[in-house]
């Protein structure tokens, strides 16, 4: 889904464009945000795994478990795959908050492109109207002259 905050108004560039770098700031703001909160999730993940390993290793210090066996049952624990979840959906997060910063510069890209085609003109009512008759005469008469030689083709 799009944000809506990409979207560039074409008949009010000026203003699109003194806009955009608070833009940039503000997405650059919400990715700092997002990537510190995935780095404080990965690191509660990895808490929770300390504890579960302790907690593992103390219950079972008479038996002995291979730290495959012990990781396999930290995996399985609730409170690890809750963590991991939490962890694993800041990390999406992050990551969408990433590209929408490079959305956004794309977006500055393509409002100074809008702006060229505004002074060349592109936008210009005169730019829009169909050819003269005359042309249009001669490009109809061109046409059927060509449809005529491929039904004598076939």
């Amino acid at each position: 889904m799009t944000d809506p905050r990409l979207l560039i108004d074409k008949m009010n560039l000026d203003d699109e464009l003194v806009n955009n770098p608070s833009l940039v700031q503000q997405v650059c703001d919400e990715a700092a945000e997002a990537i510190a909160y995935r780095d404080a999730m990965r690191e509660a993940l990895d808490a929770v795994d300390a504890e579960l390993d302790a907690e593992i290793r103390e219950l079972t210090s008479r038996n002995k478990m291979t730290e495959a066996a012990i990781k396999t049952t930290i995996q399985l624990r609730q409170e690890h795959k809750d963590a991991f979840r939490i962890s694993n959906q800041a990390k999406l997060k992050a990551a969408k908050a990433t590209s929408l910063v490079s959305a956004v510069i794309a977006r500055g890209e393509a409002i100074k492109e809008l702006s060229k085609l505004h002074v060349s003109g592109y936008y210009a009512i005169d730019s829009t109207k169909r050819s003269s008759g005359a042309q249009e005469a001669q490009y109809n008469k061109a046409r059927e002259a060509l449809a005529n030689q491929r039904g004598r083709s076939r």
